[in-house]
């Protein structure tokens, strides 16, 4: 097996709909085997790459091990409807180098026999997890197994029977001779411009032809009982074990302990993470201490987790080939992440221990907000569950919208300004916004002034009505539009508004996986609100599984919106991102602030002062300033934001004037009143808290009575004893008079 390069090769090609490859599929399709078989160079894109096959097994599909004739017609019939409708057509091949196929079982060279069922099998799971990778989770595709003197591969179509692709526009090119050669040059128009077409995206990304490549060898080579007993060893026996041992207190690792946690850079504590920028000069240090920990207290697993990596990296080369990628490098990289993690972990818990002890600690202070409750130190800024609204004011409209709307009329900006600015008038701003009934934007400001109270009592069900009704006209002027429209303006921001109501369920039922399927819309049309929803909902994992990569992705793609750059700025400075070439968090965060500080200068809305407010709270692209941030967050607690109304709580809790710390209880309590989870629980340990003091001011209360009854019982007594002592003198005193008297007178 030394000569084998690579057990398994995974390619993708795609054709549009108006090549004769894509035709000459589809006339093959219904053809016998022998037949397509002698053509397949005819419409297999890798045909020069693959060579002549011997033989060709018949279709088999998602649902079908071979397909009969009336089913080829219908597959046939599904195809020409796709490649009418403009769909593109990819084709994959899955090649196999025929001496890996033996190794595994799945064929005999001397008896040149494959076991077509369970490759069938294999290809059915790795096509899927291709195709939902690349969001074609709805394609149709058909396959055919080819045999090859030198290898067998399987070559797989697929087509969207309703294209759903996104689309781009790309430059056009054109075939010409040069010197007897085929040269493709771009085409140019009159004017001498690069002539572009929108088209469907045809390129299939790397990383989704990699997750089909290794689901091929992982169903093939069966591993999974191996792989689970290294995950098992790393996670059960190592990292759960961690946790209940303290390096700190071990007599062989206190002193390897504590100078690592000398070394560690004197910046706030929640960036003490492993893959943060910051940690780079003392990861070799952490590393150093894992690696003792786990040499004295996993000496035997951290061995059969070595030599079963190394058989892994054998195994998985041979799958691969060489791709300059290592499995036992990424599991040890893996590991040693986790475990340094858990250590530092452990040193911000000594590092807090040192300062409730007073020790002077040579760190600098930790600058996040502490003033509620002990368990709420690593907590978000902002509840997860009450999500925080970016601005409202979400940049100027152009003038073309794609069709004659008129909602961004005179009254409806003028009424927003007078909500926004620094002295609100939102009586004249109501009346300016009641006229406008059929303006779905200004309808959506009104739900937004009483569901927060602005200029009116706040009512929820008649914020509602106002949600729904701009929700109505949103949806119907969105149906309404053709696809010319659709590439304007409007085309991108309406699915946008739509689904920011459907996120926060204004007006309509919450629904984040329905939201994401807008704001998805939107992002596809270049909106930077979209993109930026989208980062929220894969940051969050509203709807979907929380991942951290999708998120950074869309909010690097929106960075445009001020608030899409501050997000991506905190994930890159908590080590939730990696940082790439060129991205710094700290002028990120300057760069947002300074748009933010732009803005403030028009309008105060209440999300945006509130952002302002927790970055001066941080010192977040300014200098840190508790007054400054209080400024802002009272502002924004003006306009009833249930996010600014518990952060300033926090810092007033930490105020030793009674008077600050009723507010505080105050505030907690609109917050609450509007569903922030983060408030009602604050509320809820203050309530104990109350209770628990009230308790033992009455066992205080009874002790005291108990000392003061004891008191007037000793000292009762003590006056008792002092009424019988001077009785018992007074007797004494009267006998010896007595008997002096009497013996004078015997």
């Amino acid at each position: 097996m030394e000569n084998i390069k690579a057990g398994v090769v995974v390619v993708t090609k795609f054709c549009r709909p108006g090549a004769m490859k894509f035709q000459k599929y589809i006339d093959y399709i219904d053809r016998e085997e022998a037949v397509r078989s002698e053509h397949s160079m005819e419409y297999n894109l890798y045909a020069d790459y693959m060579g002549n096959p011997e033989k060709t097994t018949g279709l088999f599909t998602a649902d079908k091990d071979m397909l009969d004739d009336a089913e080829k017609k219908e597959l046939k019939s599904k195809m020409v409807s796709a490649r009418d409708n403009g769909s593109l057509m990819w084709q994959t091949v899955i090649s196999f180098d025929n001496r890996w196929l033996e190794e595994h079982g799945l064929y005999d060279s001397a008896a040149n026999i494959l076991d077509e069922k369970r490759l069938k099998g294999v290809t059915r799971t790795a096509v899927e997890k291709m195709l939902k990778a690349e969001e074609l989770e709805h394609g149709l595709w058909s396959a055919a197994i080819h045999y090859n003197t030198d290898n067998i591969h399987i070559h797989v179509a697929t087509v969207e029977t309703q294209p759903m692709r996104k689309k781009k526009e790309y430059v056009q090119y054109q075939t010409v001779m040069e010197d007897g050669h085929k040269v493709k040059k771009p085409v140019l128009d009159a004017s001498g411009n690069l002539m572009k077409k929108e088209e469907y995206v045809g390129r299939f990304r790397q990383k989704s032809i990699e997750l089909c490549k290794s689901t091929v060898v992982n169903e093939i080579m069966n591993d999974r009982d191996i792989n689970l007993q290294i995950n098992t060893i790393i996670r059960e026996s190592i990292l759960k074990q961690k946790k209940e041992i303290e390096l700190s207190k071990d007599a062989e690792m206190r002193d390897q302990f504590l100078k690592l946690y000398e070394a560690l850079p004197d910046v706030k504590r929640s960036l003490w993470n492993y893959n943060n920028n910051v940690m780079e000069s003392v990861r070799k240090e952490i590393d150093a201490l894992s690696e003792i920990y786990l040499k004295t207290y996993h000496p035997e697993e951290y061995q059969t987790l070595k030599e079963l990596m190394d058989r892994q990296d054998s195994v998985y080369q041979q799958a691969y080939g060489n791709s300059g990628r290592s499995y036992s490098k990424t599991k040890m990289t893996d590991l040693f992440t986790r475990l340094g993690n858990q250590i530092l972990k452990e040193m911000k818990t000594y590092d807090k221990e040192l300062r409730e002890q007073g020790e002077d600690v040579s760190h600098s202070r930790d600058d996040k907000v502490e003033a509620m409750p002990s368990e709420e130190e690593n907590i978000q800024d902002v509840n997860p569950d009450f999500p925080d609204q970016d601005s409202l004011a979400e940049g100027d409209i152009p003038n073309d919208t794609g069709v004659n709307t008129n909602w961004w009329s005179r009254g409806y900006k003028k009424a927003k300004k007078l909500i926004l600015s620094k002295e609100p008038d939102y009586k004249r701003a109501l009346e300016l916004l009641e006229r406008e009934r059929e303006n779905p934007v200004a309808l959506y400001e009104l739900g937004n002034c009483y569901q927060y109270g602005r200029g009116v009592e706040i009512d929820k069900i008649k914020a509602d009505e106002y949600y729904r009704k701009a929700f109505q006209i949103f949806m119907k002027t969105y149906r309404s539009l053709g696809e010319e429209e659709k590439g304007k303006f409007l085309g991108s921001y309406l699915p946008y508004r739509i689904g920011k109501q459907i996120y926060y369920g204004q007006g309509v039922e919450q629904n984040y996986e329905e939201a994401r399927r807008w704001f998805k819309e939107s992002a596809e049309r270049e909106n930077i609100y979209a993109m930026d929803a989208l980062g929220n909902i894969y940051y969050y994992g509203h709807g979907v599984q929380q991942d951290m990569e999708t998120a950074a992705e869309y909010y690097r793609k929106g960075k445009k919106f001020p608030y899409a750059k501050y997000k991506l700025a905190k994930m890159l400075e908590e080590g939730k991102a990696e940082t790439r070439a060129g991205e710094f968090y700290e002028r990120y965060y300057r760069e947002a602030y300074r748009a933010f500080e732009k803005e403030a200068k028009e309008f105060e809305d209440d999300n945006l002062m509130y952002r302002m407010g927790m970055m001066n709270l941080k010192g977040q692209g300014v200098e840190q300033n508790t007054e400054k941030a209080k400024e802002f967050l009272e502002k924004s607690v003006k306009s009833g934001n249930a996010n600014a109304q518990y952060q300033l709580a926090k810092i007033k809790m930490k105020s030793k004037d009674l008077g600050e710390i009723k507010e505080a209880v105050e505030l907690l309590k609109l917050a609450a009143d509007q569903g922030h989870e983060y408030a009602k629980k604050a509320l809820e340990r203050l309530e104990k808290r109350n209770w628990m003091w009230e308790r033992r001011r009455l066992h205080s209360v009874r002790i005291r009575e108990r000392i003061l009854q004891k008191r007037r019982v000793d000292s009762a007594l003590a006056s008792l004893k002092k009424a019988l002592k001077d009785e018992v003198e007074k007797r004494e005193n009267e006998k010896e008079h007595d008997e002096m008297v009497f013996g004078m007178e015997r």
